[in-house]
């Protein structure tokens, strides 16, 4: 287990101000913690040589267990039995401007948490008096604004969290500047509208923005597959946030049936569901797809190219096993490079296995609807870019009612499409 007494701070060295740290915020939910294992990709260092052990001018920040560290980044020492997209992310990133720009990647994230109330920074527990606030770790800590055990102060804690990493630095003398903040999260608000997910994030972006001082900060989204609401309300945010800046990322990997009362979640798999077999015929197959039932869904013509171990366990935990957890990792990185990094530039070999290039998820054209062919996901703005069409929903009580809303509008979708 890893405490503060066995490991301490390792702090980047030879940083200077013309070639400063370049950090990276990355939040959110159980995809954003990873649940992908160590110990396999340990075991497959031959295929994955870079990403095992302390890598070379890339640094992670967060709570290693109890105790807040900056540490080079390496698999399984800030949480033993788990690692999240950072592995693959920051060596991308390093590695795209020739390993001469630092990076450093700030976690914070934690399994399960919405958007509606978790992260809302104008929630009251994750409020606080910013004409008082000094600007200081200390003073959320000693204002009672934060407390890392508390699930309904995520903002706040995320906050702290940031400031104990620039305090950390400050103190060091090292420079620094903010690159970009990825925003890993969705499933747990999957029966909001479009609308309100699309506000919720529109609100959280450019408060963080304001409270780091960044108002420009660039931003990578993700986590709204397969969900056509979530993916309605992410682009919606970022075609209306102050400044822009975001870019949302998602490669088609599942369409949902639209008629389906099926709502996925990372331990349902919905049967109905379209699977982009090209995407396995591409990188492989997951391991559960070897033996009944699962072979059972390959289509006949499949090419089977081997494995590749996208998830912890097929379907009853569909989170990303340490292969398709690191593919994520360099697809965010790959993201942001080609989007914002004028100091990176990505090799054609990089973006050669990047599914956002080969496998994009597009809008399904119009009078169209998803299919074996045709993976795609549902624009549910269906009333312009700024018109809520789902319904307001009451607190606590909405989730029956956004169903059969949702339901609704897709039998009607349906219908539209038989008789187009």
């Amino acid at each position: 287990m890893n405490t503060e007494a066995t490991l301490e701070m390792d702090l980047p060295q030879n940083v200077t101000d013309s070639n400063p740290l370049r950090i990276f915020l990355q939040a959110g939910q159980s995809e954003c913690v990873g649940q992908a294992d160590p110990s396999l990709l340990q075991a497959d260092n031959t295929s994955y040589p870079d990403l095992v052990g302390p890598q070379d001018g890339v640094w992670l920040a967060g709570f290693y267990e109890t105790a807040f560290l900056i540490r080079p980044m390496n698999v399984g020492e800030m949480t033993e039995d788990k690692f999240g997209p950072e592995i693959s992310m920051g060596r991308r990133i390093a590695d795209a401007s020739d390993n001469a720009s630092p990076i450093l990647i700030v976690k914070y994230c934690w399994g399960g948490s919405n958007l509606r109330n978790q992260w809302n920074p104008e929630k009251s527990n994750n409020s606080w008096n910013r004409d008082e606030d000094d600007g200081s770790s200390e003073w959320l800590l000693q204002s009672n604004t934060v407390d890392l055990q508390d699930k309904t102060r995520l903002y706040a804690n995320l906050i702290y969290t940031i400031r104990l990493t620039t305090e950390t630095l400050e103190e060091a003398s090292i420079p620094y500047e903010f690159s970009a903040f990825v925003w890993i999260q969705g499933s747990a608000d999957k029966l909001r509208t479009w609308y309100e997910y699309g506000i919720d994030t529109i609100r959280f972006f450019e408060t963080l923005r304001l409270d780091i001082d960044e108002p420009d900060l660039p931003i990578i989204d993700s986590g709204s597959s397969p969900h056509n609401n979530l993916k309605s309300g992410k682009v919606y945010a970022a075609e209306n946030i102050n400044n822009g800046n975001v870019y949302e990322t998602s490669f088609a990997m599942v369409s949902l049936d639209p008629l389906s009362s099926c709502i996925p979640s990372p331990s349902i798999f919905c049967n109905d569901s379209f699977l982009n077999y090209d995407v396995f015929e591409h990188y492989g197959i997951d391991p559960a797809f070897n033996e009944p039932p699962y072979s059972d869904m390959l289509p006949e013509n499949f090419t089977d190219v081997g494995e590749f171990y996208w998830f912890k366990n097929f379907p009853s935990d569909q989170h990303s096993e340490y292969e398709g957890m690191i593919l994520n990792g360099r697809m965010y990185a790959n993201a942001f490079v080609r989007e914002f990094a004028n100091w990176a530039t990505l090799t054609p070999e990089m973006e050669a296995d990047d599914p956002l290039i080969l496998f994009p998820w597009e809008v399904c054209p119009e009078g169209e609807l998803p299919n074996d062919d045709n993976i795609c996901w549902i624009d549910e703005r269906t009333e312009g870019p700024n018109f809520p069409t789902s319904p307001p929903s009451g607190e606590g009580i909405d989730s029956i009612f956004v169903i059969i809303w949702r339901q609704i509008k897709k039998f009607i979708a349906r219908l539209l499409g038989i008789f187009a």
